[in-house]
Order: structure tokens, then C-alpha cells, then sequence
């Protein structure tokens, strides 16, 4: 085997064969500078080999220092690269974090700019009607209009009964009950009048007590006889509804139904809706071709047909035709009275027998249309009922079939 700078000969020596290899002496500079020199500088095999093995050891440790050193670098790459992505991960869960808080607040801000025109506007008893529209009051029309559930109604009807600014309270007016009567025994057995005295001057009350007073005289209350749209009837009733559009219940109403999807949300929407279903004037009879009744005459004014009375569910109305001097209403005992301020009575009017007519009472003209509206168009002929006060409350409201669209027939508290 030949090697760099080496000669190799073979010599025997006192009858052993040893390997020796001969070198320059330039190759054994280290052997001199140390006083170790080989005989005829020749140096045993297995020196060289002891050499050769640890150089190899050496170059084996440099190796496994620089794998060691590799492997020790591409841990810390991983470990930097672990580190960086959790960084990563826990700056991107905290930026959905305030971006989701950010948005619900945005939202909240969003949202309080649309209802916060409504409560001020509900909180303002000056609002006009030309001072503010209801397009900035009320979001948009729901596209599948809902049926409120009892709890629904409930609440709603809570809030016009404790809104119910021109509500007369239970001690400004007083009421003699007398006897008690039946519904199928038409009997007088009250010889005095029903109401003893009310404090104020309905007529100066509120605005909506003066309109409403106003609307009294205007229809004819014998059916089967045409009862004309007149200018002064006409003027009477958009008064009417003005002063009633520009209440708190009527607002608190417009919105409830814009929820619901059954109107739209500008002013006129809601005079339309209520216009429609009470002063569109219709035939209470298929025999009639005429135009005899609507839902406001029904059911605030009342009707006479053959020998009784129908319709006729407003106390107002009652205080007012029993305040006349010729006796044009003569009470006959109530039936029943429930909370809340609930009166189911007997009568006779303009001669007619009434042998059950119902209505609340001190209510304003306001509430009285607001609830009434709000079964007749979310619930029709059926009975609608909810609570106030925690007493069970039930109004029952009845389409005119004969006539196309939602025409009221009739609305009046339920007693059992």
C-alpha cells in the first residue's frame, strides 16, 4: 500500500518478520523535536496505524460535533418557528376578540340610534304630527309578518295600559251599581243611573276626548239605512285620528305592529290602517246594498237593529247618552266586574234592549282603539288574550267576511 511521503520495505531482524516503514526525515520532525526518533528512520506499522486510527477518531468527533451542532440549530429553528406561530395564534384571538367587542358595540350603537328616536319621541307628549315623521322612529317591515304569542301580547298590553296618560283614575269618576242581573232575564232592577258623577269635563280632558266626542253625532245608529260621508263627518274623523296618531300609545302601537309586519313604518301607514279598519264604511247586512255601518259606529257609538242593540262598547259613550235630560239610556244592573276596570252591564237604549253589553272603564279613546286594533289585525275572529296586572284580559273581534279585506265588525271585552 503506497501513502503519501512513505516507503514501505520489509526486513527480518533476529528471525521475526516486522513490518517497518521507512519516511523521509522530514516526515518525523514531531519524533526528532521530541528526541523520539526510529531506528534508520523507519517507524513500526502499528505506530502509523495508531496514527491513522486517531486522526480517524478525531475527524469521527468532528462529525458528531457538527451533527450534534446541526441537529441543536434545527431544534432551535423548530422551537423558534413554535414560538412565532403561538405569537401568531394569540395576537389572532385577541383581534377577533376586540374586532367581535368592537362590532358589538357598533351594533349596540346602531341600535340605540334606531330606538332612541322612538323612546324620546314616546317620552315628548308635545310631539306634532308635522314635527317629527315616524320613518325616523321605526326600523323596516319584518318580510313574513309573526302572531304574537300570549306573552307578547301581555307585555304590550301592559305598556298602553300603564301609558295610558288620559285614563281617567278610578276616584275621578264614581258608578252605582245597584242590583245585580243576568243576561237572559232583561229586567230593569237599577232605579238610579249608572254613573254618579265624573270629575272633569271630558270634553277638555284631552285632545283625543274631544275629538272623540265630536265623532258622537255624526252617524245614524238605526241599520239598513244609508249613512253618508259627509265634509263635516269627514273633518271630524281625520281630527280624530290626528289627535290620536299623536299619542304614546298609538306610537307604542305603530311599533308593536311594524314588528309584527303588519303595517309599515311611516305615519301614514298607520292613519291608513286605521282608517281602513274603522271608518271605511260597509253593510252590516248582504240584503243591504247600501252603506250602513263601519267599525267605529259598532263599536264606540252603537247600533240598533230591529229591537236590540248591537255593538255599543265604550263607557264614554254611555256617560254621554245618560247625561242627556230624556232618559235616552236607562241602565238595568250590572252583570259582572273584573280587573282591570272591566263592566259588563244591561240596558235599553233608544228603547232597544241590550241584554249584555261590555266595555272598559275610564279608559281613553286612545287605548280602547289601540287594543282593539291590535287583536283585530294580529288575531281576527278569535279571542285574544293577554294580562294586565296579572288579571287575565280576553278581547273578541270579528271580520265583515262579506266585504273584501280586514273590515272590523265588531271588538269587545270577553266576561265569563
Amino acid at each position: 500500500m503506497s501513502m503519501r511521503g512513505y516507503r514501505q520495505s520489509y526486513h527480518r531482524s533476529r528471525g521475526n518478520d516486522q513490518f517497518w516503514v521507512h519516511a523521509d526525515p522530514s516526515c518525523f520532525a514531531d519524533s526528532v523535536s521530541t528526541g523520539r526518533r526510529s531506528n534508520n528512520g523507519f517507524v513500526p506499522a502499528a505506530v502509523a496505524s495508531e496514527n491513522v486510527r486517531m486522526e480517524r477518531r478525531q475527524s469521527s468527533k468532528t462529525r458528531h460535533a457538527e451533527v450534534y451542532a446541526y441537529h441543536r440549530r434545527l431544534d432551535n429553528c423548530l422551537m423558534a418557528s413554535v414560538t412565532i406561530l403561538s405569537l401568531l395564534a394569540t395576537f389572532t384571538v385577541i383581534g377577533l376578540v376586540v374586532w367581535a367587542v368592537i362590532s358589538c358595540r357598533q351594533s349596540e350603537a346602531s341600535s340605540s340610534a334606531v330606538y332612541r328616536p322612538l323612546e324620546e319621541a314616546l317620552s315628548n307628549q308635545s310631539l306634532t304630527n308635522s314635527a317629527r315623521s315616524f320613518h325616523s322612529l321605526l326600523p323596516p317591515v319584518l318580510l313574513s309578518p309573526t302572531s304574537p304569542s300570549a306573552e307578547e301580547l301581555s307585555r304590550i298590553m301592559q305598556e298602553l295600559w300603564d301609558s295610558d296618560a288620559s285614563r281617567l283614575p278610578s276616584q275621578a269618576y264614581q258608578v252605582n251599581l245597584q242590583s245585580r242581573v243576568t243576561q237572559e232575564d232583561f229586567q230593569d232592577k237599577a232605579p238610579q243611573r249608572f254613573f254618579t258623577s265624573v270629575l272633569p269635563s271630558l270634553e277638555t280632558h284631552s285632545n283625543t276626548f274631544r275629538t272623540f266626542i265630536n265623532l258622537q253625532n255624526d252617524f245614524i245608529a238605526e241599520t239598513q239605512v244609508d249613512d253618508p260621508l259627509h265634509e263635516d263627518k269627514q273633518e271630524d274623523i281625520d281630527d280624530f285620528l290626528a289627535a290620536v296618531l299623536n299619542t304614546n300609545l298609538t306610537r307604542t302601537t305603530h311599533y308593536f305592529l311594524n314588528q309584527m309586519g303588519a303595517v309599515g313604518s311611516e305615519e301614514a301607514d298607520m292613519r291608513k290602517l286605521l282608517h281602513d279598519v274603522w271608518f271605511v264604511p260597509y253593510s252590516r247586512s248582504k240584503k243591504f246594498t247600501g252603506k250602513d255601518s263601519s267599525g267605529f259606529e259598532h263599536v264606540f257609538v252603537g247600533e240598533t237593529r230591529g229591537e236590540k242593540v248591537i255593538g255599543f262598547h265604550n263607557w264614554i259613550r254611555f256617560y254621554l247618552e245618560e247625561r242627556k235630560l230624556d232618559d235616552v239610556i236607562n241602565y238595568h244592573g250590572y252583570i259582572s266586574v273584573t280587573e282591570p276596570e272591566v263592566i259588563a252591564v244591561q240596558f235599553s237604549w233608544q228603547g232597544k234592549r241590550k241584554n249584555l253589553g261590555t266595555f272598559f272603564l275610564g279608559s281613553s279613546p286612545e287605548f280602547d282603539l289601540c287594543v282593539y286594533t291590535i287583536c283585530f289585525v294580529l288575531q281576527p275572529n278569535q279571542r285574544c288574550s293577554f294580562s294586565i296586572h296579572h288579571n287575565p284580559v280576553t278581547i273578541q273581534t270579528f271580520d265583515m267576511t262579506s266585504v273584501p279585506g280586514l273590515q272590523l265588525g265588531t271588538a269587545f271585552p270577553v266576561t265569563e
